[in-house]
């Protein structure tokens, strides 16, 4: 499903450098596909959105014990350490970006957290203004089909 979120979004990301980095055994969780599909989507996007054109964004899926976990990470605007306990609240948008005229409503990532929430998970963020922000997501792992 990671490759195909990248790959659907060729276009958008000519102007980064993407870095994917994928385990080679399949990593099994149970979940909605169309709902994790909007989660990889959201925050690509936001990568895209908020880094400076050229700049790398690393995608990275791995496992430990008993989560597979996905990161994404940009070098971009990042997010000041007060907004960080706010992204996830509906309708919040941190207030460094807007001389940059980005749209957006404020729920995508609020989005993001119901839904791995909703998929027993959670998602962990790291950013430092300036300098980028890392989205590290975990799901768990279906222990055998």
């Amino acid at each position: 499903m990671v490759r195909q979120v990248v790959g659907g979004h060729s276009h958008t990301l000519r102007r980064h450098a993407i870095q994917l980095t994928i385990q080679t055994e399949p990593l099994l969780i149970l979940g909605e596909a169309r709902r994790l599909y909007q989660v990889l989507e959201h925050l690509l996007q936001n990568a895209v959105k908020f880094s400076p054109h050229g700049s790398a964004i690393e995608i990275q899926l791995g496992r430990n014990d008993t989560e597979a976990w996905l990161r994404v990470r940009d070098h971009g605007i990042g997010i000041p350490p007060a907004a960080q306990q706010l992204i996830f609240d509906r309708f919040y948008r941190a207030d460094n970006f807007n001389h940059l005229q980005i749209s957006g409503f404020g729920v995508g990532l609020y989005l993001v957290r119901e839904i791995i929430t909703q998929h027993a998970g959670r998602i962990v963020i790291t950013s430092i203004p300036d300098q980028g922000s890392t989205f590290d997501i975990y799901l768990p792992l279906v222990a055998s089909l």
